[in-house]
C-alpha cells in the first residue's frame, strides 16, 4: 500500500465529544506522527467518528480532520479512516473503505513511509 499527500498543511472539522472506541497511532523516535482515533455515540450507531492527526515536525507536516461518516463493514474503523484521509488530502493506492482492522494498520504504515519514516512502530491503544 502506498500514501501520497497532497497537502502539508490542513485543518478539517471540531472534536466530537463521543465514546472513544480505539487509537491508532504510527510513532517514531518516541513521537506519535500519526494518530486515528475512532468514536461511537451509542451502540450498533449507524455512524462512527474519527480523527486523524498527522503530526511531522521533520517533514513539515500538520493534517487533522475530523469526520462523520456511515458505518461501512465490520467496525467501521477503516471507513473512517478513509474519509479523514480524503479530507485531509491523502491518497492511498488501494481502496481502505470497509475493510477492516488490516487496512487501517496498512494506511498508517504507508503515511510513516510517505512522510520518510523507515524505523516505525503502529500500536494499537
Amino acid at each position: 500500500m502506498k500514501a501520497i499527500l497532497t497537502r502539508k498543511q490542513s485543518v478539517s472539522g471540531t472534536i466530537q465529544k463521543k465514546a472513544m472506541q480505539a487509537i491508532y497511532a504510527g510513532v517514531a523516535g518516541n513521537r506519535h506522527i500519526v494518530q486515528f482515533r475512532f468514536f461511537t455515540d451509542k451502540p450498533k450507531s449507524e455512524f462512527v467518528y474519527a480523527d486523524l492527526r498527522i503530526d511531522d515536525p521533520a517533514s513539515e507536516v500538520f493534517l487533522y480532520a475530523n469526520i462523520r461518516c456511515r458505518a461501512v463493514g465490520i467496525e467501521g474503523h477503516s471507513a473512517a479512516l478513509a474519509q479523514a484521509l480524503d479530507a485531509v488530502g491523502i491518497e492511498m493506492d488501494t481502496s481502505i473503505n470497509g475493510v477492516g482492522h488490516n487496512a487501517v494498520v496498512n494506511a498508517i504504515s504507508a503515511i510513516m513511509r510517505a512522510l520518510g519514516h523507515t524505523e516505525y512502530t503502529v500500536i494499537e491503544i
